[in-house]
């Protein structure tokens, strides 16, 4: 128990630390982000999903998009008019941000398939083992602090309360 108290405390000197600058003006108040929560699209992905769907969220303006596929690799890329991954590539050439998640309770999106690594190479963020809703909530607050894709990488993959294992992240990956 002391332990894993040690290892709290630890975790919360280092992320006061990482907000710090990010999250505090000049004078250490805190800054409030208002509308900039609202610009994060979720995209359900079922099986009559229509991927026009992902070019309404580019044409609104939303600075982010979660993508909750069904399962571990379950991102359509065949047939090629249903294909994700150019949409995907698309919408982060544009300077904004994809989320890969999964929305069933214990799966993991990793580099396991093909589709998810092609996906990762078109920009998206793959977020593992984390559970769905909490990824929406953390694409929130990364899209309204992250100026570059790799501000945004950072922050969804940075492991405020263990809400990911660590040991799924590529050691080159971990923040």
């Amino acid at each position: 128990a002391m332990r894993k108290q040690v290892r709290f405390r630890e975790r919360s000197r280092e992320r006061n630390e990482f907000f710090k600058e990010r999250l505090s003006d000049l004078y250490g108040w805190p800054i409030l982000l208002g509308d900039q929560y609202e610009h994060v699209y979720v995209l359900d992905l079922h099986t009559n999903f229509e991927p026009d769907e992902l070019d309404l969220a580019f044409n609104d303006g939303y600075k982010a998009v979660v993508i909750k596929a069904a399962g571990t690799g379950g991102l359509f890329s065949t047939p090629k008019d249903r294909a994700l991954v150019p949409k995907i590539e698309r919408f982060t050439n544009d300077g904004r941000f994809v989320a890969v998640t999964s929305r069933i309770l214990r799966a993991i999106v990793d580099r396991t398939y093909e589709v998810n690594r092609r996906s990762e190479e078109a920009g998206a963020v793959i977020c593992y083992d984390m559970h769905s809703e909490l990824v929406i909530a953390k694409a929130e607050l990364a899209a309204g602090i992250a100026d570059t894709p790799e501000d945004f990488r950072r922050l969804m993959l940075y492991n405020f309360e263990d809400e990911v294992n660590e040991y799924l992240i590529p050691p080159w990956e971990r923040t």
